[in-house]
């Protein structure tokens, strides 16, 4: 499902949580994104264990950010990635 809206509504940026509901992982969605779509993802999480950042690195994110996280986080996090994503 999460494919499917991202497809539709062709977002400047998607936040994505790495455990999401359903079949796939956030990882795994991002994955199809990355192959599908020029959309940059950045990752909300609070996982942070040697497996799962090996896994979301191969998916080139465009940030990673541990939950609970601050709002000025967040912010600078959106706006290096809006800016690294319209220099490609």
């Amino acid at each position: 499902d999460a494919i499917k809206q991202i497809s539709e509504i062709q977002p400047d940026l998607v936040l994505m949580d790495i455990m999401i509901k359903g079949p796939m992982t956030g990882i795994e969605v991002s994955d199809k994104l990355k192959e599908t779509m020029n959309i940059p993802v950045i990752y909300l999480t609070a996982y942070a264990d040697e497996a799962t950042l090996s896994k979301a690195k191969i998916t080139e994110p465009y940030g990673y950010i541990l939950k609970p996280f601050k709002e000025i986080d967040l912010h600078s996090s959106i706006e290096m990635s809006a800016y690294k994503h319209k220099k490609n």
